[in-house]
């Protein structure tokens, strides 16, 4: 499955929002809640529900909240999943308090609470009792079963729904490895339509209706908080190391997370920063431009004028400059620049033009004073866009520093080409 960073869901999507228990998840639900017709909420929140209603279809409903793994999915046909991980030793406490707060009598009255598959019991009935320090309960491995790796297991686990429901509330002693599940709970984690963080919820819920299309969220739900826990910082080194230790694989993958969430977040906000930047942009169309290279130029990628080397403009320090211009599109325009200097073949021979992202064929000479006058024809399909202006780029395949390769030279500035005279002009202009 690959990613897009935009994901307008279709009539036939269904969206799976994989809850993972005290992950901020009764919040996040009710934001997704509001997209979608009541009609549309599969009414079952976990597999066991699920499957004592078999009357329900699959295909009649189009969003899906539960404390289901990752492997529900496949028994959606259009699923498109999102998920919200959180700070694993702040989870693991925060699910124990919640037993904390729900007593053993209550946790007892659950049926589907585990049982140890060696005795038939659940471990609440045995080893449980309502003063229970945090130490005992993350030395018992049964009790602290949902408090180890469990972000992970949500994600990595291969197993259908089917093989899961007949294995039903049965725990062991041991656990499948963490190093068995966590490379398919990164690969999965990276193919989902939005990952979010309940360190940063307010922006999570950006990011989301920015994914989807939907309207910006004004205020920010908040479920199911506890009013007073354990925090990190109440926690002896000793355990706190512990908690770190059982839950080694959740911290790879919040980590991971971690990264993925700024990562989109980050396109996010430059593709924002481009759409207010074009809907601002004015300019009145012309056929004709001469750009000063000693003024601004507009676009990105340029260095600042050289005072020693008047009229050339270098590019860098990224691979790629840009020239967003206010030009006719139903008429062909030609594109003429002159080449004046470059550190290396190389690079020279990477070079090429885009417009609007689409390759323009270049045509090159010999300059007399020196280098290269360079020209290429602009048809009006290159020039159409939907953006108010003709974004042209000129690429290179890196950029060098001259004091890399010169030892006398103090210029540290990463450069790519020196380019001067960039013109546009209709191409029955240049015609003899």
């Amino acid at each position: 499955m690959r990613f897009t960073m935009r994901h307008f869901l279709s009539p036939d999507d269904q969206l799976f929002f994989m809850h993972i228990p005290k992950t901020a998840g009764t919040s996040f639900t009710r934001v997704l809640e509001s997209h979608f017709h009541r009609d549309d909420h599969f009414p079952a929140h976990n597999w066991k529900a699920a499957h004592q209603r078999p009357e329900l279809c699959f295909d009649q409903y189009r969003l899906f909240t539960g404390h289901y793994l990752y492997t529900f999915s496949n028994e959606l046909q259009r699923p498109v999943i999102v998920t919200i991980l959180r700070d694993p030793v702040e989870r693991a406490l925060s699910h124990f308090e919640q037993l904390k707060r729900a007593g053993k009598a209550s946790l007892l009255s659950k049926e589907n609470m585990p049982v140890w598959s060696d005795r038939g019991r659940s471990p609440f009935a045995t080893d449980w009792h309502d003063d229970i320090s945090l130490s005992e309960y993350l030395n018992n491995p049964y009790l602290r079963f949902d408090a180890q790796n469990l972000q992970t297991r949500y994600l990595g686990n291969r197993r259908t729904m089917q093989e899961l429901w007949e294995r039903r509330g049965r725990i062991r002693r041991r656990t499948a490895p963490v190093k068995s599940v966590l490379p398919c709970a990164l690969e999965r984690l990276e193919t989902m339509a939005f990952v979010g963080l309940v360190e940063r919820f307010s922006e999570s819920v950006d990011l989301l209706t920015y994914t989807f299309g939907w309207q910006p969220e004004t205020s920010m739900p908040d479920y199911n908080r506890a009013s007073k826990r354990l925090a990190q910082q109440d926690l002896s080194p000793d355990l706190l190391a512990l908690l770190r230790s059982l839950n080694a694989g959740d911290i790879a993958l919040y980590q991971h997370a971690e990264t993925l969430f700024q990562r989109r977040l980050d396109a996010m906000r430059q593709d924002l920063l481009h759409l207010d930047y074009a809907q601002r942009y004015h300019a009145v169309k012309t056929d004709h431009l001469h750009l000063d290279m000693n003024g601004i130029l507009p676009g990105t990628g340029w260095h600042p004028p050289d005072p020693d080397h008047p009229n050339l403009r270098w590019t860098g320090p990224t691979n790629e400059a840009t020239l967003d211009l206010p030009l006719i599109r139903d008429t062909p325009m030609r594109l003429s620049f002159n080449i004046l200097d470059v550190l290396a073949q190389d690079i020279l021979d990477s070079f090429h033009v885009t417009v609007n992202g689409r390759p323009l064929e270049l045509i090159s000479q010999p300059r007399q004073a020196g280098g290269l006058v360079v020209s290429g024809e602009m048809t009006p399909d290159t020039l159409a866009s939907p953006s108010p202006f003709t974004r042209i780029s000129f690429h290179v395949n890196r950029t060098i520093r001259p004091s890399s390769i010169l030892p006398d030279n103090l210029d540290d500035r990463p450069l790519g080409v020196a380019l001067s005279a960039i013109e546009v002009t209709p191409v029955a202009s240049n015609a003899p």
